[in-house]
Order: structure tokens, then C-alpha cells, then sequence
């Protein structure tokens, strides 16, 4: 399994959104992403972010103790 991190998102999809709208989009949970419980960082998973690029997912997002999150393809 492989993660990107925020900078590693922001240079994969220049040019398209900005940081700012990458940002708001992971707010809004319209974009696939883990933060971590007790931690400000945040990671995608490059198998979600390019089944999402598709338009081949729904997304589900869960709620982690200590403020964590995960938002993810919905498991069918």
C-alpha cells in the first residue's frame, strides 16, 4: 500500500486545484484521505486517490477517536 502526503497531492494534481481546494475538498470529505488520531497530517492512499480520479467510487467516511478520520471507497 502506498501513501502520498499533502505536498506529494498538491504536485500530483497542480495545476488542477489548488492546496486551499484540495484542503476543503478533504474538509468536505469529497476526497479519499486518512488523518491520523492525535495528528494535524494527512495521508492518501494512491489506489484510492486513482480509483477516484475514475469516478469509480462512492466515498464513506469514518470518524477515528482523538479527531481521526478516514474517508475511503465505500465497501460493498
Amino acid at each position: 500500500m502506498v501513501y502520498l502526503s499533502m505536498p506529494q497531492v498538491v504536485e500530483r494534481y497542480a495545476g488542477v486545484w489548488s492546496r486551499w481546494q484540495l484542503y476543503e475538498h478533504v474538509r468536505l470529505g469529497m476526497l479519499p484521505h486518512v488523518k491520523l488520531p492525535g495528528r494535524r497530517e494527512l495521508l492518501f492512499r494512491l489506489d484510492d486517490l486513482d480509483q477516484y480520479e475514475r469516478g469509480e467510487v462512492e466515498l464513506e467516511t469514518i470518524k477515528l477517536p482523538n479527531g481521526g478520520r478516514l474517508c475511503r471507497p465505500r465497501q460493498r
